[in-house]
C-alpha cells in the first residue's frame, strides 16, 4: 500500500524502494495465520507491483510483472486473474499494442461471464474509455466496446 501511495504521488524512487521492501517482507516468516485475512503471496505482490509500475510509467516492467502473476495464479481465482488481465490491457494500450489488448479483453470477458464484481465492471469501463480513442484505427475495437459494458451504460458507437 505504501508503494502504491508513492506511485500515485509521483514518487517513483520511493515507490520502487517500498516494492523492494515488500518483496523482502514477503519472504519473512509469518507469526500466525488469520482466518480474517487472505494470504498475500508472490502473485499478489506481482499484481501490486504491476499496478505501481503502471502508475509510475514503467510499462515494460509492469507488463512483465502482470504476466508473471497470471502465469502462477490458479484458474479458480477468477476475480484476481480478471483484475490482472484488465490491468495488463491498460499496459498494452499504453504501449500501443491494440490488437493484443483486444485479445486479452476477449479472453477476460470469456472467463468472467458469470462473475458479478463491481471492481471488475469498473475496470472494464476504464478499459472501454481507453479503447475508444482506437475505434477508428482498429476494426475490432467497435465490436469490443459494447461487451465492456454488460452491466453499465452502452457505448454509442455512432458517435465514434
Amino acid at each position: 500500500m505504501q508503494a502504491r501511495g508513492f506511485a500515485l504521488a509521483g514518487q517513483p524512487l520511493e515507490a520502487t524502494r517500498a516494492l523492494s521492501d515488500a518483496e523482502a517482507a514477503l519472504h519473512e516468516p509469518i507469526a500466525a495465520a488469520s482466518e480474517w485475512l487472505s494470504p498475500f503471496d508472490t502473485a499478489s505482490l506481482a499484481v501490486e507491483t504491476g499496478r505501481c509500475l503502471l502508475h509510475i510509467g514503467d510499462l515494460f516492467e509492469a507488463q512483465r510483472r502482470l504476466q508473471c502473476a497470471l502465469a502462477v495464479r490458479r484458474g479458480d481465482r477468477v476475480r484476481s486473474r480478471a483484475f490482472a488481465h484488465l490491468m495488463l490491457v491498460t499496459v498494452l494500450l499504453g504501449k500501443g499494442q491494440i490488437d493484443e489488448a483486444c485479445a486479452v479483453t476477449h479472453r477476460t470477458l470469456d472467463e468472467i461471464a458469470s462473475l458479478g464484481s463491481g471492481i471488475i465492471v469498473d475496470q472494464l469501463q476504464h478499459a472501454s474509455v481507453l479503447f475508444t480513442s482506437h475505434a477508428k484505427a482498429c476494426t475490432e475495437v467497435p465490436r469490443l466496446l459494447p461487451l465492456c459494458h454488460p452491466w453499465g451504460r452502452q457505448v454509442d458507437l455512432l458517435k465514434l
